[in-house]
């Protein structure tokens, strides 16, 4: 009976399975999950993998998610003697730890290469700089060596080609690289099932991006429906300031279109124009709707320390608001939430519980 597996073509961790499988002559029920659709957040998948990741797999009742884990498994129990997961300790060690660097490789391309690309913006300089230092790493690493963990293929190689290699889908040269790139090609050279599931035609991707970032817009909603956004609205209704209120509709990417970027460059939300003076960044525009407008309203009070305490927490909500995006919204787009970013949430909410205290 074929394992059943939960997948999608393009996801990195997918075709790092689907390689082993194929590796293993190991046969596949493959079911696609869209993503785009968001299919993984299904009250039917979610019964597969309540963490609403893929790939997962299906083995006669056994169910298994997280791609390395799956590697592992499938080695073990269909090929306990072969090389791709070598028996040796030592060995298998180095490979076990090329795994974890993989996955902590693939939170580094999905935070700074796909989030951005689905988001329909340019990587930031730190995020450039992010993935330079990254792959500068990883090609010394690499050095000279024809495989990643000793002498033989295993599934370190398949697992952190499927990562590394995703930045050629997406169209990056890795030609500054050139232990990476030399370790890629031949790969690609020596696998009979590369093709099949690494190689992708430019109108195939496109569509793929375009499906997503059309999902990421859908699920941001319009200005009002986001955070930053409502706060400012609930400002202008406390002090009963008279504004025109135009809806950006982030899922039709609207704050994308030129008459918009005209306003704001970092098309963002929300964004005001109040006769001429262009401002953007909801608690910048806070302050200046206070300052202008009610100028003796304690809601932005003058006395420099009870003002500065105040700017405090707007600044620490503007650190808030980026983790509960993270943790919220991008592991639903991309169903990877690391260590760190759990933590970080978790500590954040601590940290605010306790600065909030007994306070009114």
């Amino acid at each position: 009976m074929p394992i059943d597996i939960y997948s999608i073509r393009y996801s990195p961790p997918c075709r790092a399975v689907l390689m082993t499988a194929k590796h293993l002559n190991i046969d596949l029920n493959v079911i696609t999950v869209n993503l785009s659709e968001g299919q993984n957040l299904k009250e039917d998948y979610l019964k597969i993998n309540p963490m609403h990741q893929i790939p997962a797999i299906n083995d006669n009742g056994f169910i298994l998610w997280e791609s390395r884990a799956i590697m592992q498994y499938l080695c073990n129990q269909t090929s306990p003697d072969s090389q791709l997961y070598p028996k040796e300790p030592k060995q298998r060690a180095v490979v076990d730890r090329w795994l974890n660097y993989d996955l902590s490789l693939f939170g580094v391309m999905k935070e700074n290469v796909a989030i951005p690309k689905f988001m329909g913006s340019e990587p930031t300089e730190q995020a450039v700089k992010t993935i330079s230092d990254t792959l500068k790493l990883l090609d010394q690493l690499i050095g000279s060596n024809k495989y990643l963990a000793g002498n033989k293929l295993t599934i370190a190689d398949l697992s952190v080609l499927a990562t590394t290699y995703t930045l050629v889908i997406f169209g990056k040269d890795l030609t500054p690289y050139p232990n990476l790139n030399t370790w890629i090609t031949k790969l690609s050279e020596e696998l009979p099932y590369f093709d099949e599931f690494n190689t992708f035609s430019k109108e195939d991707v496109d569509e793929f991006v375009n499906k997503m970032r059309a999902f990421v817009h859908k699920k941001m909603g319009k200005n009002g429906e986001v955070p930053p956004a409502r706060a400012v609205l609930m400002l202008t209704k406390e002090l009963k300031l008279d504004i025109k209120e135009q809806l950006t509709d982030l899922a039709a990417g609207q704050h994308y279109e030129p008459d918009f970027l005209n306003l704001n460059p970092c098309h963002t939300v929300p964004t005001m124009n109040d006769n001429g003076f262009i401002l953007w960044e909801s608690r910048a525009i806070m302050q200046y709707l206070c300052d202008k407008y009610a100028p003796d309203s304690q809601l932005y009070p003058k006395d420099l320390k009870q003002r500065a305490l105040v700017d405090r927490w707007l600044y620490t909500d503007a650190t808030g608001f980026l983790f509960i995006r993270d943790i919220t919204f991008f592991s639903q787009l991309l169903p990877v939430v690391t260590n760190w970013t759990k933590f970080a949430f978790n500590n954040h909410l601590q940290v605010l519980n306790k600065m909030i205290g007994d306070w009114k």
